[in-house]
């Protein structure tokens, strides 16, 4: 009985191991052009345009949330950023 308990162990734990994989096999990472990084740098501080466009959609298709309660009237300022 003893000998399943620990053979079952074994393999139980050797598998997790087996499937883990090498970071020698990885793929080296990708290095981003200067320009195209401070493209990126400066969209993502500086242009609330897109957001302005995504959150008009967002309310127009899909309408404000509603306050349900009194509680969830108090939670409001704190969820919507």
């Amino acid at each position: 009985m003893n000998r399943h308990i620990i053979t079952a162990f074994f393999l139980a734990s050797s598998t997790p191991a087996l499937s883990q994989q090498s970071t020698a096999s990885l793929a080296p990472p990708v290095l981003v052009d200067p320009r195209v990084a401070a493209l990126r740098d400066n969209a993502l501080e500086n242009d609330h345009y897109a957001w302005d466009v995504v959150e008009e959609v967002l309310i127009r298709y899909f309408n404000e949330r509603l306050v349900t309660s009194p509680r969830q009237g108090l939670a409001c300022p704190y969820v919507i950023l």
